[in-house]
């Protein structure tokens, strides 16, 4: 159906672009951050061809065809490619629109009421034609790419912790490496899923799995620090998109239903800052999963000494799992002693046994722990396990009896002390691997 309004609005179409690109700048903040000629480039030409589909479906009263919104797909696509936001992306679909129907009313005179009044409903059809291409063609592109770019991460972790040269993997997820990395090597504890199911159990453990990786993954993107370095492809005219707000530094991960490997980027003057905010991200992947969440952590001065760093902070997790700690970072000066005690030999193995006679009395064993814990203050420890002193008293006693050591002996009471903790250690590394 064509029309002198219709007309005069097709030649139009470059005055409609730029006031379309002046209501994205102002309305969308992601477009605001985009370079003058990007806009008045690539994007002017995107918006000027929606507008002749548009004005030649008005004019001929139907919808676009698929062959009609090809050029809108490929679009689409290349903005997922340049890490586009999708919800920017729509928004700009339908401020178009408006932006179209607002200057269609300008241009109408009292004779162009009808006209005018048909291309509102027409506009929307439109929309409902192209919305679905443009949100298809995108999401199918970033599934495409975060399968590629995800792989490819995992590929970048394990080359940094293999000590192996990782330059060309970085440069394939567009990564600047950074000069040092504080590395997290994550221990889970199953527990149950919300489904009710048992995470040890075979029913369980793969949607536990799956869970897991994928709620771990979200708490480190919503860190703010899975970002890519600035975009490098500045001088590509065809591109040329880049990230509205870049953050300086970024995570790695290599992630599985148990914890796993994560590289935090830093710098010698943020390493402290990186380090001060782990209690606050461990805390929030507990929350998140419902388990326990053990981080050992070191920090690689130099990619040569990640791997290194992560070494030890494999120990550290394992370590701490052992001895039973609760969620939370540590670093070897956490256990330096425990870490010590804990090295396999002849004197752990006679120290975790000094306690063996203990094994069928679970109350002795809980009156040596509440005394060791509480600094071997008597008092304390019997309010610490709810029994009175005396009865604190005879059960140390007790236990100089079976194992021979005084623990009123200033030398008694630190081999109680390396026995209990090489008696976590050993005893808790058999419960793990049941």
């Amino acid at each position: 159906m064509d029309s002198p309004l219709y007309r005069r609005a097709a030649a139009q179409v470059p005055r409609m672009a730029r006031r379309m690109i002046d209501a994205f700048v102002v309305e969308v903040p992601f477009y605001a951050a985009l370079p003058r000629e990007l806009l008045d480039g690539e994007v002017a030409d995107i918006a000027m061809s929606n507008l002749r589909i548009f004005h030649r479906s008005l004019r001929e009263d139907r919808v676009p065809t698929p062959q009609e919104l090809a050029e809108q797909a490929e679009s689409a696509a290349r903005r997922a490619q340049e890490r586009f936001p999708l919800d920017a992306l729509l928004a700009v679909c339908h401020i178009g629109a408006r932006v179209g129907l607002e200057m269609l009313g300008e241009l109408a005179g009292p004779e162009d009421t009808d006209d005018l009044v048909a291309a509102a409903p027409r506009a929307v059809r439109y929309l409902q034609a192209m919305i679905p291409v443009v949100a298809d063609a995108y999401l199918q592109e970033q599934q495409a790419i975060h399968g590629e770019d995800r792989e490819a991460r995992r590929a970048l972790v394990e080359a940094l912790l293999a000590g192996e040269p990782a330059e060309p993997l970085a440069e394939r997820v567009d990564l600047d490496l950074a000069a040092c990395y504080v590395v997290l090597v994550l221990r889970v504890a199953p527990v149950k899923d919300p489904a009710g199911e048992s995470a040890g159990e075979p029913a369980g453990r793969g949607v536990w799995a799956r869970r897991t990786v994928r709620l771990i993954q979200r708490e480190l993107d919503q860190r703010g620090l899975d970002q890519r370095a600035g975009d490098r492809r500045a001088g590509d005219q065809r591109v040329g998109f880049r990230r509205a707000l870049p953050v300086p530094g970024h995570v790695l991960s290599a992630l599985d239903g148990s914890g796993g490997t994560v590289l935090l980027a830093a710098s010698p003057g943020t390493v402290e800052a990186e380090l001060a905010a782990l209690p606050e991200l461990v805390e929030r992947i507990a929350a998140a999963t419902g388990a326990k969440v053990i981080a050992g952590n070191a920090v690689g001065d130099g990619l040569q000494s990640v791997p290194a760093a992560a070494r030890e902070a494999a120990e550290v997790a394992e370590l701490a799992e052992r001895l039973g700690r609760p969620s939370g970072p540590y670093r070897l000066d956490d256990v330096l002693l425990e870490h010590q005690l804990s090295l396999p030999g002849p004197a752990r193995e006679r120290l975790a046994g000094l306690l063996a006679p203990l094994a069928g009395h679970p109350h002795l064993l809980e009156a040596v722990r509440a005394y060791v814990e509480c600094g071997y203050n008597r008092h304390q420890a019997a309010a610490h396990i709810h029994v009175h002193r005396n009865t604190l008293n005879y059960r140390l006693r007790r236990v100089e009896t079976l194992t021979g050591i005084d623990p009123a002996d200033p030398v008694g009471s630190r081999v109680l002390a390396a026995a209990l903790i090489t008696h976590d250690v050993v005893e808790n590394a058999t419960q793990i691997e049941r």
